[in-house]
């Protein structure tokens, strides 16, 4: 390859990372749910870095001179690389594992509290006492609207696909509409 094909290849990369925000933005979304949610992060980074690196690999192989390539601003393809599986894991992970659930185990918990954060697009808030000691979970502003402190509400902790557990509520006949 020349120094051309591998500029626009690199190119290609970056306009590439830009789409796996969305990816990231999934898997962010509601990262309170999971009960484990440090876990969940950290196995996100190992599987885009793991990742990352087999595929670097894989062209370095049939293609040596990325190894050392550097584009117009010094960054190389293995940060390039990095950068993107591991924002892409981070929604293929939560897909995957919320894909088919395992195991399910229902629970019926009391709100401690309600909350939501400050920002222009708050996100809503429920405290229960979980197993964990006080967890944080959010099911969105109309499930808040619904409920007060000390209200009884029904969640369901499911073990995914790939064994992490996160909290839904309990679909019944009544809050079908969550």
């Amino acid at each position: 390859m020349t120094k051309k094909q591998l500029d626009k290849f690199s190119f290609i990369l970056s306009i590439f990372g830009i789409i796996s925000l969305f990816f990231f933005a999934i898997g962010l979304k509601n990262i309170e749910n999971y009960t484990n949610w440090l876990l969940f992060t950290i196995t996100c980074l190992i599987f885009g870095i793991v990742l990352a690196l087999l595929i670097y690999n894989l062209m370095c192989f049939f293609e040596p001179k990325i190894r050392t390539y550097k584009n117009a601003k010094g960054i190389k393809m293995l940060h390039q690389l990095v950068f993107v599986f591991i924002l892409i894991s981070f929604g293929l992970i939560r897909l995957v594992n919320e894909y088919k659930i395992n195991e399910t185990n229902c629970k019926t918990y009391k709100i401690i509290d309600l909350g939501k954060s400050g920002s222009k697009n708050p996100a809503h808030y429920i405290f229960i006492n979980g197993k964990n000691g006080e967890e944080r979970v959010s099911f969105g502003e109309s499930y808040n609207e619904k409920h007060k402190v000390g209200d009884s509400i029904n969640l369901c902790i499911h073990k995914g696909f790939l064994g992490l557990k996160y909290f839904k509520p309990q679909k019944t006949l009544r809050n079908l509409d969550y």
